[in-house]
């Protein structure tokens, strides 16, 4: 990796750019970040029937050569699959792609069209209120002004031991949840 800008320049620049998924196959959508592989080869089988953390009564010992030997055991794994022809495979179609999940998508959209026509959430009345609902906020609902509520509370604690600092139910932010609320009917615009 060192040499990788002077050796492989073309490979570098991709990597530059963000290109570094890792691809286990050549599928559509199967290019994965480094995390979610190690989750998928090494960490399965360590949850696995012989694994780490299935069953018991291994020592320290025994926990250590298994950790140090999983990079190698798990190629193993993997070339007795492909041998046997058993290895796990998926559709060529991703899910997200699929007929079916179009249609719900499709459906889900026109609910949301439907709500949000009979909702108006973008009507002049500057009042805060929850567009599914109807309720319309007291005054004192300050949720919607998060950050300088934050800010306020960070102001308190400047110069203050850690374990002198208490916090207040009335600096927190007031949500529509929290605070009492009456139902009003929509202005017709």
């Amino acid at each position: 990796m060192c040499q990788l800008e002077a050796r492989h320049p073309d490979v570098y620049d991709q990597f530059s750019r963000g290109f570094h998924v890792i691809r286990r196959s050549n599928q559509c959508w199967a290019g994965l970040s480094s995390d979610l592989v190690i989750e998928q080869t090494l960490m399965r089988s360590s949850k696995s029937i012989g694994g780490l953390t299935h069953g018991s009564g291994m020592t320290e010992e025994m926990r250590a050569l298994w950790t140090m030997s999983i990079p190698i055991t798990s190629e193993y794994n993997n070339a007795m699959q492909e041998f046997n022809d058993l290895t796990y495979t998926t559709s060529e179609q991703h899910r997200e792609s699929t007929e079916a999940r179009m249609k719900r998508d499709h459906s889900d959209l026109e609910k949301i069209k439907e709500k949000l026509s009979t909702c108006m959430p973008f009507s002049p009345d500057p009042s805060l209120r929850n567009i599914i609902t109807g309720l319309v906020a007291k005054e004192d609902v300050n949720v919607h002004e998060y950050e300088t509520v934050g800010n306020e509370i960070i102001e308190k604690m400047v110069g203050k031991p850690v374990f002198g600092i208490s916090f207040k139910r009335n600096d927190r932010a007031k949500t529509l949840a929290r605070v009492h609320h009456q139902i009003f009917p929509r202005p017709n615009h």
